[in-house]
């Protein structure tokens, strides 16, 4: 399987920047590249960092209509993969600004209040009324008020998964490849949420379980041998996660739950996937910020080697944590690619580290490929290729 890994810096708050940067570094990929999967990590175009709803309220998305799914279905058909991409998803019938409008409106007419008149009213007014009105449009605007509470209810941190399809009808019968016409989309929804922030946008997946989804063909790629002939193509039943989805439910399920491994070991799932925004656990006060990673005057030696050392206690880490399927004991290879992100955000480090390993019959667990703390970059990875090193669990 040759597996895609995006790890890179999104710009803060602005998707726009953060497209750019990663059209920038797929652009590097050579032209003859042949992906099954393209992972980008956890909320990956509007970084991770924010402190409410309303923060956040611009660039929440419905599934499948946003602007990162049209990104990931044009990745698809382009690269003719999957592509999978971390998003902050809105589950109502309107947007988040339209539903927090609604509940605003619901709760100012609740008590008999007008927020339009309110800023219209002069001194003839009701001065108390006026008074009350003009605290209630203070209070929204400092977004204290329940109605982001309620559309918080709403809120997803999410994945989608873009997969193309071709029509049956399509190619004719003759030799010509088939090009992807069609995208089907699947939504993952982060089930554990990481307590000290995602709570303050977003609530837990209702489903309380975690996405896998079935074996199902891929178009075919021409053989660089014979390129008129067809190579059929298969992508494998997966399982799909977010970041602390790996980890017990609010680290308050006992540490021996592995509640995603064993999802994995029920549904049989020979590739698993995690895509994070994997924070650093060194204090912020002890890393040293580097505003330009390519600057290698600003890398010490003691800061390289602790961020190789802190890159091989994550994979550790990830892999600890999938103990039940190293356990299981299957005689076919599991596969699990974690995509990461890079960078800083305020006073948060995320350690990078993206990588690809897998777990073999026996509970041998080797690695195949694996990026750096700070690495930005497209690392494809060919699982047919001999592993490069072992891992050892966490």
């Amino acid at each position: 399987m040759r597996i895609g890994l995006l790890q890179f810096s999104p710009v803060f708050d602005c998707p726009e920047k953060s497209i750019a940067r990663a059209e920038e570094l797929l652009a590097e990929l050579p032209d003859d590249a042949e992906l099954d999967l393209l992972l980008l990590p956890e909320m990956a175009f509007t970084g991770y960092c924010f402190d409410s709803t309303f923060a956040i309220s611009q660039h929440l998305e419905q599934p499948t209509k946003g602007p990162t799914s049209a990104w990931a279905a044009k990745w698809a058909q382009k690269l003719n993969c999957v592509v999978s991409v971390g998003f902050p998803a809105h589950m109502g019938a309107g947007t988040a600004s339209e539903e927090a409008k609604r509940l605003r409106d619901e709760r100012i007419r609740t008590n008999n209040l007008d927020l339009e008149c309110a800023g219209n009213m002069n001194d003839e007014d009701d001065e108390d009324e006026a008074v009350a009105a003009k605290a209630w449009a203070a209070e929204a605007k400092s977004m204290n008020v329940g109605y982001w509470s309620d559309v918080a209810s709403l809120c997803r941190n999410a994945v989608t998964i873009a997969t193309p399809v071709v029509e049956d009808d399509s190619p004719p019968s003759g030799s010509a490849l088939a090009t992807p016409t069609k995208v089907r989309f699947e939504t993952a929804f982060k089930t554990h949420l990481y307590p000290p922030q995602d709570p303050k946008w977003c609530s837990p997946s209702h489903r309380k379980t975690f996405l896998t989804t079935p074996t199902s063909p891929l178009p075919p790629l021409s053989s660089k041998t014979a390129p008129d002939i067809p190579h059929q193509r298969k992508f494998p039943k997966t399982t799909w996660g977010i970041c602390m989805d790996i980890n017990p439910h609010e680290f308050t399920a006992p540490p021996t739950a592995y509640e995603f491994a064993r999802e994995a070991v029920l549904q049989s799932s020979t590739l698993v996937v995690l895509q994070c925004a994997w924070l650093d656990s060194l204090p912020f006060q002890e890393r040293t910020p580097r505003e330009d990673p390519s600057l290698e005057e600003q890398i010490t030696k003691e800061q390289l080697v602790r961020e190789a050392a802190a890159t091989n206690a994550a994979i550790g880490y990830w892999a600890g944590r999938l103990r039940p399927i190293v356990e299981a004991g299957r005689e076919e290879e599991v596969v699990v690619a974690v995509c990461n992100r890079t960078g800083e955000e305020g006073e948060s480090g995320f350690v990078g580290s993206s990588c690809v390993f897998g777990i073999r019959g026996g509970g041998e667990m080797v690695v195949y490929e694996a990026m750096g703390f700070r690495e930005e970059g497209v690392r494809v990875v060919d699982t047919r290729a001999d592993p490069v090193g072992r891992v050892e669990m966490g």
